[in-house]
């Protein structure tokens, strides 16, 4: 299992992810260009020079033009109690401006990270852990953005308050069968436009959306959680024990007793 990863990025043109979750906390250090991002069924214009975060498991996308961005990856094992409560509040929809030191403070650290990262020195992961424990200092006594929530837009597919509604559709009732002629008898649009209007947001299908939120979930149980195979199975919405261990494997490359192995 990972202890603490850090990447730092430069993209020069337009880029979109798909949603994706990760195992650890991801803090996210957006250092130039703008970003709207989609978490907790919602959407936020992050400015230059601001601090978000995304909580393990969680569901997420970015969107946006050109611009620079590091994030750090910690398992929350490393983290204390506080830390992982103010990590938890900014995941809540309180990013930050990186206002009360100097921005180019952060840059150096999170190089430093990169290279220790990149490198096979003694004790280079004990010095990137630190170097995240220090960024975690410097970031609690940075005030919160004003604002940043993305208004209901279909110029800005992100914002389209449709997704959001279905996004929330399915994180509700994920862990019962769902189809898509339910969803579309329940949001009043054909298939091909709730399909097509999904899929131009989010880059991805409705049930494989659905499919990443059970997943995800099930990721979660069974690092956190001593719940049966079966059990898990039943609460992330699989009609058996058997075929959620076939889309497991087949969507994380090892079986769920595995997985839960290597916590």
């Amino acid at each position: 299992m990972f202890t603490v990863k850090v990447h730092l990025t430069q993209r020069k043109q337009s880029y979109s992810s798909d949603p994706h979750t990760h195992e650890g906390y991801e803090l996210y250090f957006l250092l130039d260009g703008t970003r709207e991002i989609f978490s907790n069924n919602q959407t936020s214009l992050l400015p230059p020079q601001s601090f978000y975060v995304f909580r393990p498991f969680r569901l997420h996308q970015t969107s946006g033009e050109a611009h620079t961005k590091a994030d750090v990856r910690i398992a929350p094992s490393l983290l204390t109690n506080e830390e992982r409560n103010f990590l938890d509040f900014v995941s809540n929809g309180h990013p930050l401006s990186l206002r009360k030191q100097p921005v180019s403070l952060y840059t150096e650290l999170l190089r430093k990270a990169v290279e220790l990262d990149n490198t096979n020195a003694p004790n280079a992961n004990e010095y990137t852990i630190a170097i995240t424990k220090t960024l975690l200092l410097f970031l609690q006594q940075e005030p919160p953005l004003e604002n940043v929530l993305c208004p209901s837009s279909l110029v800005n597919p992100l914002a389209d308050p449709l997704i959001a509604q279905i996004t929330s559709y399915l994180d509700e009732h994920y862990t019962r069968k769902i189809t898509l002629k339910e969803l579309c008898d329940h949001f009043f649009f054909s298939k091909v436009i709730l399909c097509k209007r999904f899929k131009d947001s989010m880059h991805c299908s409705i049930m494989e959306y659905l499919l990443r939120i059970r997943i995800n979930e099930a990721q979660f149980l069974l690092r956190e959680t001593d719940k049966p195979i079966e059990e898990i199975a039943e609460l992330c919405g699989f009609s058996s024990a058997n075929y959620f261990g076939i889309i497991f494997k087949k969507q994380r490359g090892c079986s769920p007793l595995h997985y839960r192995k290597l916590k």
